[in-house]
């Protein structure tokens, strides 16, 4: 991803995490596996456990109120059918509250929920307390019986404004665009965050590519 110079914008992170680079890199609160194009997740003691973290910019890089852009791209492993639900929430976090998007479970979850919620709480570092799954959308409920269902999710969040939005492209094209209730405190840091929502779940992720712009000011 390039921008012009004179656009004003700046890529303040980005990195394309694989499987062994998670594996090594990332602050493990569980077990896993897996090989060079697969990372599997495997099941845990609790519910809303914390998979993982990434630290992705420190403390005291940014201010409160900076204006960013979080651009998250995830690709995994659909679950078979007649499997255990595996819904996982990809979640940024300053350290105390963190805001994501829930990838539900397609044989369990499309046809009464839809592919994905949004969903925020509060990090306290090896689990989320307080999870909300009820955030604010701009759109009723939208559900699906299709068999086509996509492995690839884009995802992207915009602190100052409380905005995260998702895509993917089952049914042609599916957009959902929430509210967050509070915003991150982003002069803390940022961390990307994994988690579960069963202890049972098992999950597999081919890749996560996370892109942070600072984005461009105002022009009169």
């Amino acid at each position: 991803m390039a921008f012009p110079q004179s656009s004003g914008c700046k890529i303040l992170y980005h990195r394309l995490m694989l499987p062994d680079w998670l594996r090594k890199n990332a602050k493990w609160e569980c077990a896993c596996g897996g090989d060079e194009l697969n990372l599997t997740i495997e099941p845990d003691n609790s519910d809303w456990d914390n998979i993982f973290r990434v630290k992705l910019l420190p403390q005291g890089q940014l201010t409160d109120d900076a204006d960013i852009t979080v651009k998250m791209v995830c690709g995994v492993i659909l679950p078979e059918p007649q499997k255990p639900r595996d819904p996982m929430s990809f979640m940024i976090s300053d350290g105390s509250f963190s805001v994501g998007i829930q990838l539900l479970d397609p044989n369990h979850d499309y046809a009464k929920s839809g592919p994905y919620k949004a969903v925020e709480g509060t990090s306290r570092r090896k689990r989320l307390t307080n999870p909300n799954t009820n955030v604010v959308t701009s759109q009723d409920l939208v559900t699906t019986s299709s068999k086509n269902n996509p492995d690839q999710f884009e995802i992207t969040f915009k602190p100052s404004e409380f905005f995260g939005s998702a895509y993917c492209a089952i049914d042609d094209g599916h957009k959902l665009v929430a509210q967050y209730s509070d915003t991150l405190r982003l002069s803390k840091g940022l961390t990307f965050e994994l988690y579960r929502f069963k202890s049972v779940e098992r999950y597999t992720i081919n890749y996560v590519e996370i892109t942070i712009i600072q984005d461009s000011p105002n022009i009169d």
